[in-house]
């Protein structure tokens, strides 16, 4: 089978038809057709995007997912649809930074202690195969006790939760439930056994574990796990379609339960010849964070894209459009502040994050201001006779921001900067009196190069 909810969106995506496909997502349906079709899969945390227009199956839950070839892509689409605010009723959104906060620079992977792995089908050697990669990335693998997530987990299909599911489509089962999938009515009708007592003890529930995994959190950055641990002939599916979905849901029911995000990515071709994927959860708000994850993980994998058998090509993390998070600044820097240079180290106190290496649009001129210590240029934007200057662009945390303003010495200030690539953000510029007495050294490109031609 190619995954069940939303596997036509990941077919299109696997076989080239086109570069990227939105799905919906409850229990599964953004991540279980990637792991079964060789691509990607992005879950958004809930919330981080909008949900106008999708024809609901659990109102508090579902998430519109994003299926593509690679992470980046799935990155490019995530900047474009990201919401400013919270969407879904029952689900707020929680920005964080956008990236982790790694203990000692090494990124810790929380594994699960069993993963029921089909042998058969040689996903347990895949998975074991992952972990070395992991390991070969430098991260930190470390055991996880994963009964907690499986009781969230279970409290989706088989607790009062299902009642949402009949809420969704009421009318239909009371006037026309002759008309549908007789599986599909079995497992929505079974919300009827449940009182409203229930819900409320299952919603309490829900709460507690929510509460006692935030200690899982302080152990590792994310989790690790398998995206599915079986792959079931269709005949397999039409013998017993509720217990082989709650197979490939296994690593994958609670996520939207608990507020996650997470991201099912490629990982290795089993002996079986079926792709093999894990996927990487975090919590909510961590969504940026996750897609840079995969994008380092997919960069040395000797896999294919999708079913096309075409080879993976390698892309930078500076040249292409991301997903941000609304808790962060993105932030031009041109001259003391560049890596390597005197002011660098201001940056790195704030625990800021180099995106790019990139250059300003062509509408600017580079001075060397005169009287500054350390030596420091100013960025000017004019209307004819600029030039495109060397920047840095890094992301720094909204908090961090005022304090680092404090240390911005007249003439220059933070303002809107324009880069190549037509995208505004932060930056330093300056004041025109400065120029007065300033050297003008644009034609050298950038302060590295003209720091360069002195010496």
């Amino acid at each position: 089978m190619s995954g069940g909810s939303s596997s036509g969106s990941a077919v299109l995506v696997a076989r080239g038809i086109v570069p990227f496909s939105l799905g919906t997502d409850t229990a599964g349906s953004g991540r279980v057709p990637a792991g079964l079709n060789n691509i990607v899969g992005f879950k958004p945390s809930p919330g981080s995007v909008p949900m106008r227009g999708v024809v609901p199956a659990c109102r508090s839950l579902d998430v519109v997912s994003i299926f593509a070839l690679n992470a980046q892509d799935a990155g490019r689409v995530m900047s474009c649809m990201q919401s400013d605010g919270s969407e879904p009723l029952f689900q707020p959104y929680e920005a964080q930074l956008g990236w982790f906060k790694k203990t000692q620079g090494v990124l810790r992977l929380g594994v699960p202690t069993e993963s029921f792995c089909d042998a058969s089908l040689g996903f347990d050697q895949s998975y074991a195969k992952s972990l070395e990669h992991a390991k070969r990335l430098g991260y930190e693998l470390v055991q996880v006790d994963m009964a907690l997530l499986f009781e969230a987990a279970a409290l989706l299909y088989e607790g009062p939760f299902v009642a949402e599911r009949y809420a969704a489509i009421e009318s239909m089962m009371k006037e026309q439930s002759h008309l549908m999938d007789p599986v599909v009515k079995q497992v929505i009708e079974g919300a009827q056994r449940y009182t409203s007592v229930d819900a409320f003890k299952a919603r309490y529930r829900i709460e507690e574990i929510r509460q006692e995994i935030k200690s899982l959190w302080g152990r590792v950055d994310a989790l690790m796990v398998p995206t599915v641990v079986t792959c079931p002939t269709l005949a397999a599916v039409a013998k017993d379609p509720i217990r082989k979905n709650a197979e490939l849901g296994r690593f994958t029911n609670f996520v939207n339960f608990l507020g996650q995000a997470a991201v099912a990515c490629p990982s290795t071709i089993s002996e079986s010849g079926l792709p093999f994927g894990v996927t990487f959860i975090a919590p909510n708000g961590y969504d940026c964070a996750l897609l840079d994850l995969a994008h380092e993980w997919e960069q040395d994998l000797p896999i294919t894209l999708g079913s096309m058998g075409l080879p993976r090509m390698k892309e930078s993390n500076s040249s292409t459009p991301r997903a941000h998070s609304s808790s962060t600044v993105r932030l031009a820097v041109v001259g003391a502040h560049l890596s390597g240079m005197p002011l660098h180290a201001q940056l790195l106190e704030r625990s800021a994050r180099l995106l790019a290496k990139t250059r300003t649009s062509a509408n600017y001129q580079l001075y060397e201001l005169a009287n500054t210590l350390p030596k420091k240029p100013g960025l000017f934007r004019v209307n004819s006779g600029g030039v495109n200057i060397e920047v840095e662009v890094y992301e720094m945390a909204l908090t961090q921001l005022g304090s680092f303003l404090t240390l911005i010495p007249s003439p220059l200030g933070l303002g809107q900067v324009e880069l190549e690539s037509g995208e505004w953000v932060h930056g330093f510029i300056c004041e025109a009196i400065a120029l007065q007495s300033a050297k003008n050294i644009s034609d050298h490109g950038g302060w590295r190069a003209y720091l360069a031609s002195l010496a």
